[in-house]
């Protein structure tokens, strides 16, 4: 139940990237300004390169939901999505510390990519351990 949970969570972190895809562009510059963005010109390749980060990230997000319907059928996707997590949540956390990003919104996003990558790689051995029980 709790991996399901943390599958849920991760499907809708990631998921709510897809606003991005639709949204009006003067609302992602604002949506992204909001979340500490300085400058975020509008130029046809920045603009491109959004949208295809935010409809990469939202497919992401899907991926967890499937996984989250049925778990046990998608047990070694979702080691892979674990490890996309933890991948993710240490790439963001040395990037984040090298270019002294403000805490927000870093802190938040390093803490939910690990805490969760973690608990979804930790649930995940622990089923498919008890799974394997005869």
């Amino acid at each position: 139940m709790l991996l399901r949970v943390l599958l849920i969570a991760a499907a809708f972190g990631w998921g709510i990237s897809f606003l991005g895809v639709f949204l009006p562009w003067p609302t992602v510059d604002q949506v992204l300004r909001s979340l500490g963005a300085s400058d975020v010109p509008h130029d046809a390749m920045v603009v491109y390169w959004v949208r295809g980060t935010a409809a990469t990230f939202g497919f992401i997000g899907v991926m967890f939901a499937v996984a989250a319907l049925r778990p046990e059928r998608h047990t070694h996707m979702i080691f892979w999505l674990a490890i996309l997590m933890l991948g993710t949540g240490t790439a963001s956390l040395l990037y984040g510390r090298a270019l002294k990003v403000p805490a927000f919104p870093f802190v938040g996003d390093v803490t939910f990519c690990l805490a969760v990558g973690a608990g979804i790689l930790a649930l995940r051995k622990a089923r498919a351990a008890f799974l394997d029980c005869p």
